[in-house]
């Protein structure tokens, strides 16, 4: 098993055949995914995962499961990302944690870990961007160091407003 990294509580790792299932039952879950316009569909789900893998096989990217080092079980989805937004390159700096997991400091460790990996990679372009409503995410992005630089309509997102965060 791969790790792409490590922290005191929690292993991020690409995604394992076999851990489809898992996946589903984070991304699907409605309490969840609140944040989004809705729950993944299960072919979006497939996608997910499926591309998931293929970056971290193309780029050493990509989005990685969560464990809790001392269980082993998956809490979430973190990572990073090469894409378009808004006309320009970036990496997406991305988190989900199952709705069970809040509140427990998890996605500020893992994303922590994960802008550290992209930094130590030479990432300069990292971003982070969620609907403006997303409260617990904009702490995140605050408390990694992050400050607020633009605002767009997310049309991907039911037209809702999203913050972007950077270095």
């Amino acid at each position: 098993m791969t790790h792409v990294v490590e922290t005191e509580r929690l292993i991020l790792r690409p995604w394992q055949n076999g851990e489809f299932e898992v996946l589903c039952g984070i991304i699907g879950d409605a309490r969840t995914m609140a944040a989004w316009p809705a729950p993944l569909t299960q072919a979006q789900m497939k996608d997910w995962f499926e591309k998931a893998q293929a970056d971290w096989e193309s780029e050493r990217l990509g989005r990685w499961a969560i464990l809790r080092k001392a269980d082993g079980l998956i809490l979430g989805d973190c990572g990073l990302v090469a894409k378009q937004m808004q006309g320009r390159f970036i990496t997406d700096l991305g988190y989900i944690l199952h709705v069970d997991h809040h509140g427990k400091g998890y996605g500020l460790e893992a994303a922590r870990a994960a802008l550290a990996y992209g930094l130590e990679r030479g990432l300069t372009n990292i971003v982070c961007h969620m609907a403006q409503d997303n409260l617990p995410s904009r702490r995140v992005a605050e408390r990694l160091g992050l400050r607020h630089t633009d605002t767009f309509i997310h049309d991907g997102n039911l037209g809702k407003t999203h913050l972007v965060f950077t270095l």
